[in-house]
């Protein structure tokens, strides 16, 4: 009797549960939700996962899609979203400081062709806009300390005395549309 009730306990899926080599985050059956409204997407930020910090790893929107148009629209769609992408992301600082000279003291202009012709890089040579470059250019010193490479076993490593250092640089945004503040 004890045998045949064993066999039929090992029979039942629930019971079979056993290590592996990660963890399976639904493998419990915990829920805030009725299980049939987990279609429907704007519950997907409330559901429950013990294993993971959020459900999802990935994001809903892509951020650099975002960034690029805030600001394509605040170039008032004078840049076109292949400009501003290469304008925000690829450009390096020391153009966009070369940049910011030459507009701020009229001097000979000293950056490449193609940042020249980035029809960004002309919309701020033609309004004059020196706070939303400055603020690019105050981005683009605090990427490193923002952009780390995530390791599940290792902590980040920040260098907390140079982030500090650049929080304290006298960097005024007030003019700047809320939305495009760096955070």
């Amino acid at each position: 009797m004890t045998l045949f009730v064993s066999s039929l306990f090992s029979l039942i899926p629930q019971n079979i549960i056993g290590c592996g080599g990660f963890v399976d985050p639904y493998d419990y059956y915990t829920s805030f939700f009725n299980q049939y409204s987990a279609s429907k997407i704007q519950y997907k930020p409330f559901f429950y996962t013990n294993a993971l910090f959020l459900f999802d790893t990935e994001e809903p929107e892509n951020p650099a899609d975002k960034i690029i148009n805030e600001w394509v629209a605040f170039t008032k769609n004078n840049a076109s979203k292949k400009d501003a992408y290469n304008f925000v992301m690829r450009f390096n600082r020391k153009d966009l400081s070369n940049l910011y000279y030459h507009i701020e003291k009229n001097a000979a202009l000293k950056i490449p062709d193609s940042v020249a012709k980035n029809t960004m890089a002309q919309f701020f040579m033609q309004d004059k806009n020196l706070e939303a470059l400055g603020y690019l250019m105050y981005a683009k010193q605090a990427e490193p300390y923002v952009t780390i490479d995530y390791h599940y076993w290792e902590p980040a490593s920040n260098d907390s005395m140079k982030m500090d250092k650049l929080i304290k640089t006298d960097c005024n945004y007030t003019k700047l549309p809320k939305h495009l503040y760096f955070s």
